[in-house]
């Protein structure tokens, strides 16, 4: 799953901004809030961007330009150290966390990419823990930063279900004169094994400035997804991926195509697009939504009719993102009037309703469901993280972490 979305992330985060401050709050989902009661979380998440969630050892974990956590049960979140910081004179900034467990990784193990120092001294580090408390750093290829002629560094960890790690190498000349001002961008793909990240997925090749969207592994292949390509093979190296545009009709010619995101769920793949469609792996099945919006990761989860899907939007520059869609395939419902893990209307506008989704993650044996999003910077009343807890056979409903 991706945790960083750079240029758009970005622009989600000042467009949920702009057009929250800039609405007339006589109409829409905003007078909804303004009858409501107030949702009060922890000040973590308050108007704070949450990109990933997940459990581990008796606790969660949710990614912010930090890493927190919570004792199941309690949410109550704090800090989470890693390699001891920060201390007293070193903070870290984290980029992106993931959980890594399967088969390949039979002890569930944290990953967290992190960069700490400022401009231009700045380095990018991988450590891994399997409790959260003791971390372990891990190599890294060899990164460039100014004054190279070439930038190169880390900035996306990526998590499989069979228990792989990915990261995402971003490499690009700085413009003349200008080193923070990117000229062409090129992305690679490194697979974790063997204690280090140097394995090049070198199959697997997006074109200038074509950001990877994710990998995922279905029980028999994995699924290597770029903004311009898909390909998928049986080895998690992906020494023999193979173009697989044709897996999913409708999504080809790759020419036209903008992948968003990737998911496994429910016994299927899901692609999502930039241009607001989804297709399913079944090779028959396609399901494009009449969203002009980025769909973001789908989730299967459970509901008193059924299992249910949702999928989350995303931002651009022009268009406000919407939360997420729910229903069953082929009849999801595109104005998000299914409100079963929201429980109502109400609720769904006053907490996630507007906002850009980056991640869900549902811990299927105490029934919690989190749900990540970018709240914007507007208001104190809205968060980064929510949470609902499905429990004999309906859903409690959104509230703040």
């Amino acid at each position: 799953m991706r945790i960083t979305r750079r240029v758009f992330c970005a622009a989600s985060i000042f467009l949920a901004f702009s057009l929250v401050s800039s609405c007339d709050n006589g109409f829409g989902i905003f007078q909804n809030v303004q009858g409501e009661k107030k949702q009060i979380g922890t000040k973590v998440f308050q108007a704070t961007s949450v990109f990933n969630a997940f459990g581990l050892g008796g606790y969660y974990y949710a990614a912010t330009a930090t890493l927190n956590r919570s004792l199941v049960g309690e949410d109550n979140w704090s800090l989470v150290a890693i390699n001891n910081l920060p201390n007293s004179s070193t903070t870290y900034t984290l980029r992106s966390a993931v959980l890594a467990s399967g088969a390949n990784m039979p002890t569930p193990t944290i990953f967290a990419l992190i960069e700490t120092g400022v401009e231009p001294s700045i380095t990018v580090s991988v450590y891994s823990s399997t409790d959260g408390a003791s971390w372990t750093a891990v190599s890294l290829p060899t990164q460039t930063y100014p004054p190279s002629a070439t930038i190169s560094n880390f900035d996306a960890l990526f998590s499989t279900s069979s228990g792989d790690v990915y990261a995402e190498n971003h490499s690009y000349a700085p413009t003349p004169n200008d080193p923070n001002n990117a000229g062409p961008s090129s992305y690679t793909l490194y697979r974790f094994a063997g204690g280090s990240f140097a394995n090049l997925v070198s199959t697997f090749t997006p074109a200038n400035d074509k950001t990877i969207r994710g990998v995922v592994f279905d029980g028999s292949n994995y699924w290597f997804a770029s903004e311009d390509l898909l390909y998928s093979g049986t080895f998690a190296d992906g020494t023999n991926a193979a173009n697989s545009l044709a897996s999913f009709p409708g999504l080809a010619p790759s020419s036209t195509i903008s992948i968003w995101d990737i998911s496994h769920t429910g016994g299927y793949v899901f692609v999502t697009s930039k241009g607001g469609y989804i297709y399913r792996s079944d090779g028959v099945s396609v399901n494009p939504l009449s969203a002009t919006l980025p769909l973001t990761q789908v989730i299967e989860v459970p509901t008193s009719s059924g299992n249910t899907l949702l999928i989350g939007t995303d931002a651009t520059s022009t268009t406000q993102a919407v939360g997420y869609y729910e229903g069953a395939w082929g009849a999801i419902d595109l104005g998000s009037k299914n409100y079963a893990v929201a429980l109502n209307s109400s609720i769904f506008s006053e907490t996630i309703g507007a906002f850009p989704v980056h991640a869900f993650y549902f811990d299927s044996s105490s029934g919690n469901l989190f749900i990540c999003v970018s709240p914007g910077y507007s208001s104190n009343a809205y968060y980064g993280l929510y949470k609902s807890t499905w429990s004999n056979g309906s859903w409690s409903g959104w509230s703040a972490q």
